[in-house]
């Protein structure tokens, strides 16, 4: 995460958001970084407020991410080896940036709460694709 925050600009928030089960794991996310916590504390309307004012969104493969797709956000999508079919490029038009680990789950997918292959993604991974959007849309 420390590497993504350093070719984000200082001027530039960073929001971390979630459920109110997710506050343990934002935290966990934020660690030292600069940032701020919504988790828990926004309803859907006023995250999709926030998207639509936000430069450019990463988000696990949620209806946020759909949201921010609809919006037309520059988007970095983590998703799980099971939705794969939900982000088509002809779905929304454009080119969003999805990133996955569908190989851990070559012998069947195992559901829970943190499934083995968004787990297995990397953040190296995350990195190349924000310092490459920020190259291609200057979004930064």
């Amino acid at each position: 995460m420390e590497r993504i925050c350093s070719i984000i600009p200082e001027s530039t928030e960073i929001l971390i958001s979630g459920g109110v089960k997710d506050i343990p794991y934002a935290e966990k996310i934020k660690g030292k970084l600069r940032g701020k916590i919504i988790a828990g504390k926004t309803t859907l309307n006023e995250m999709v407020n926030i998207i639509n004012e936000s430069i450019a969104v990463i988000s696990v493969d949620t209806g946020i991410a759909h949201i921010a797709a609809h919006l037309g956000k520059p988007l970095i999508v983590l998703r799980s080896c099971v939705s794969y079919n939900w982000w088509a490029r002809e779905q929304y038009g454009r080119e969003i940036r999805v990133i996955s680990a569908d190989s851990v789950c070559a012998g069947g997918h195992i559901a829970k709460d943190f499934p083995d292959c968004l787990n297995a993604i990397n953040i190296d991974e995350v990195f190349l694709a924000v310092k490459d959007f920020n190259k291609k849309s200057k979004i930064f």
